[in-house]
């Protein structure tokens, strides 16, 4: 016997019952396509996308099917207020949607920081720092936290050679702290820098020079 074409669709990887919003929601939702007797109809190619009933939004909820008639939404992320009985509908054009099962929503917890740009060793006393500084909100996972804003301070760690640092205070937004005006005023090597945020661990950069 040979599958018929497809006519309709099924969750066969259902959302875990604990979401975490913001994070890669694991192991990843899987949809199959099926015949009209319920069996997998192989189709390679067929567009599927997720949509979220209970309010919030989806991020990486479209997915092409395998030859296996298989869609996997690898990385897809939920954005909604916590809460319980939120479901995924899938959708393919042409064929019977399907509905998961529900799910909760729980907020991600930001724990530490750390550095998304480093400093680097070119630039000169005086001068903002380029590519400006960028320190991140990271969860227990080492997962961006973009749901809070907070505000971040870097200080010289090592070697601080009698420097000043300024524009040293910036709120996140998205989860990053970028730092643009970022300036040390004296030149010298081995300075470091220390990240620091209230409630959360801090982190210290890689060394470099100032000219």
């Amino acid at each position: 016997m040979t599958a018929g074409s497809p006519s309709r669709l099924a969750f066969v990887q259902q959302p875990p019952v604990i979401v975490t919003g913001g994070a890669p929601v694991a192991p990843a939702v899987t949809v199959q396509l099926l015949d009209a007797a319920g069996n997998a109809a192989p189709q390679l190619g067929v567009a599927v996308g997720l949509t979220m009933s209970g309010g919030g939004a989806l991020n990486n909820a479209s997915a092409t099917t395998n030859r296996s008639g298989l869609a996997t939404f690898a990385g897809l992320t939920v954005t909604a207020t916590a809460g319980v009985g939120y479901r995924l509908t899938a959708n393919a054009t042409g064929l019977g949607p399907a509905t998961s099962n529900a799910f909760v929503v729980i907020p991600m917890i930001p724990t530490h920081l750390g550095f998304l740009t480093q400093p680097g060793s070119n630039t000169k006393a005086g001068k903002a720092m380029s590519p400006p500084v960028e320190v991140e909100v990271l969860d227990a996972n080492g997962i961006r936290v973009t749901t809070v804003t907070v505000t971040v301070t870097l200080t010289l760690g090592s070697n601080q050679n009698g420097a000043n640092l300024t524009g040293n205070v910036v709120t996140t937004s998205g989860g990053v702290a970028v730092f643009p005006n970022l300036k040390v005023s004296q030149s010298g090597t081995g300075y470091t820098l220390v990240a620091t945020s209230l409630g959360l661990a801090g982190v210290t950069s890689i060394s470099f020079r100032i000219r």
